[in-house]
């Protein structure tokens, strides 16, 4: 059983009293549906879940309504023994991406207080924004649940968090094995079936088939994205492994179908897709003059939405090459693919920083307040200071706050007022 943090966001809403109605998206396979059963369970006896997909492929019969008394009428045919009061019936509705005219409801729902409701999907436009439904973002497992499901837990991460906010390191051993539990980490990657896997069998083979069936549906699902749009998503998807083979990881318009004169415009609603679906992670570019309009400037990155994913592309079954850092592009990729989902994991936007004479960094992370945190992410050890790092802190148009370098060095320094720290404190960044 894997100890997921959003189960205690679930069940805090729920015993909050709030009104409003928790819409919990995330790519397909992050586990959004296990845990919204684990976690209601728990409150709950009467419990009525509704796949709107899978009534999509059969009765339809939530097609035609466009109200709440409608959807009242259609639950009543189909749970109407089952429905009880407000404090005891909870109603899921899994997959509402299904039938949009189904979200568009919500906050009628909400405000009509009949019953107590939650729901989950993937790939929802942002039609709805109504403050009676507060929507909550899920993604694959991060570090600090990996390392639950590994027996590190919360007291040990506890401790490894005060650690870093005095910026004391870990000592020898304590490193070695969060180390290697990193280093699993990256050929594991967090997506639940992959890990439960994993865990039950100890087989990288095994693993690599997990991934690569979610992979596969991803794909998919891209393709069929391409029928209703007539646009070249699929490609985009097969591309953004292939970009982080690179040392320069943006993407280029004018690869996507091999066509001159490709701009980003042609293909926006493709990275929207792939964004709202959470199958990828768009990276937007940060210049000396912050602007929002990337699409249109071809500046930015796309970064698949678990590393574990990507290390199946780039490595196969060769885990040797991660445990031994051998220093390489693909590598160096790897770990930052791993402090993108990390960030992206604890609610980051993510941004990089790439100006000609002045480097480049390939993160960029966004804190509560608005500032921007520079990070340099490196596999194996590094005591490099770099420029670009320096020029994003003297850069008084950007409001930034403190900078950091990750890599697998144990010892944590300060130097020109960037902090070189171990690749995995980023779970506390």
């Amino acid at each position: 059983m894997l100890n997921r943090k959003i189960e205690k966001l679930i069940t805090d809403h729920l015993n909050s009293g709030a009104d409003g109605i928790l819409l919990i998206e995330g790519a397909r396979g992050v586990g959004k549906t296990t845990s919204v059963r684990r976690a209601c369970s728990e409150l709950f006896d009467n419990i009525i879940e509704i796949n709107l997909l899978g009534d999509l492929n059969g009765r339809r019969s939530f097609a035609e309504m466009h109200s709440a008394e409608d959807f009242y009428l259609k639950l009543s045919l189909t749970a109407g023994d089952r429905l009880k009061s407000r404090e005891d019936t909870l109603i899921f509705l899994d997959d509402i991406q299904a039938y949009p005219n189904v979200v568009d409801i919500l906050d009628q729902l909400s405000s009509d207080g009949k019953f107590t409701f939650i729901a989950c999907g993937s790939g929802i436009e942002d039609a709805n924004t109504s403050p009676a439904v507060r929507r909550v973002k899920m993604y694959p497992l991060d570090f600090e649940e990996f390392l639950y499901a590994n027996g590190i837990y919360g007291i040990a991460v506890e401790a490894m968090q005060k650690k870093f906010e005095r910026l004391e390191p870990l000592d020898a051993s304590e490193h070695e094995k969060i180390m290697d539990l990193f280093q699993r980490y990256l050929f594991v990657g967090g997506m639940p079936y992959a890990v439960t896997t994993y865990l039950k069998m100890r087989n990288i083979q095994a693993v690599r088939r997990a991934q690569t069936e979610i992979s596969d549906l991803y794909r998919s699902a891209a393709g069929e994205h391409d029928r209703t749009a007539h646009t070249s998503c699929r490609k985009i998807f097969d591309l953004i492994a292939e970009n982080m083979r690179r040392r320069k990881k943006r993407v280029r318009a004018r690869e996507i179908e091999n066509r001159a004169g490709a701009v980003f415009s042609d293909y926006r609603d493709d990275f929207m897709y792939l964004d709202t679906a959470g199958v990828a992670l768009v990276c937007r570019a940060l210049s000396d003059a912050p602007s929002s309009d990337c699409f249109a400037k071809e500046m930015l990155k796309l970064y698949p939405n678990d590393v574990g994913i990507l290390s199946s592309v780039l490595f196969g079954n060769n885990i040797r090459a991660i445990y031994d850092d051998r220093r390489s592009v693909e590598l160096g990729s790897l770990y930052e693919c791993a402090a993108a989902c990390e960030l992206a994991a604890h609610g980051r936007r993510l941004f990089y920083y790439d100006v000609r004479n002045k480097g480049e960094c390939d993160l960029v992370a966004r804190d509560e307040e608005g500032k921007y945190i520079p990070l340099r992410v490196k596999s194996g050890k590094d005591r490099v200071v770099y420029s670009a790092a320096g020029s994003l802190l003297a850069n008084k148009s950007i409001d930034t706050g403190s900078s950091y370098v990750l890599s697998n060095d144990r010892e944590i320094r300060v130097r020109s007022g960037i902090c070189y720290i171990p690749v995995y404190y980023v779970m506390f960044i």
